[in-house]
């Protein structure tokens, strides 16, 4: 039995409610997060002096860890998996071009070619200044 006559599911049950292990949240993290806000409060209350602790437990774990909230560690594993999608989708889309470029490449060296044809490397006053040296 638990504080108040509640049993160890009932607390099983709340974080399975809660969804606080499938979020990678730790015991640890979440009583860090709660101290935290405990510090901050104007007032605080003991939990002996609840009712209820339980429900006044997780009351304050709603206020300082946000429904879809995800654990410092896992939030960092989700940004690096989302930054490994995008960098594989920016590879795919490199590569698209790359191939596009290259099927192209008898064109674009044709373009190239007839812009030196018809914009020679020198001006042609720079050309007239040259011979009258």
């Amino acid at each position: 039995m638990w504080v108040g006559g509640r049993h160890i599911g009932h607390v099983c049950d709340a974080i399975s409610r809660h969804r606080l292990v499938e979020r990678g949240w730790t015991a640890h993290q979440v009583l860090e997060q709660v101290d935290r806000h405990r510090a901050g409060m104007r007032s605080d209350i003991e939990p002996a002096e609840q009712r209820d602790p339980l429900a006044w437990l997780f009351w304050l774990i709603s206020k300082v860890i946000g429904a879809d909230e995800l654990a410092p560690r896992a939030r960092a594993e989700a940004d690096r998996e989302r930054y490994r999608a995008e960098s594989a989708e920016r590879l795919v889309a490199d590569t698209a071009l790359r191939q596009r470029i290259a099927a192209q490449q008898d064109e674009i060296d044709e373009i190239i070619a007839q812009m030196h044809r018809d914009f020679p490397r020198t001006h042609p006053t720079i050309r007239k200044l040259g011979k009258n040296r």
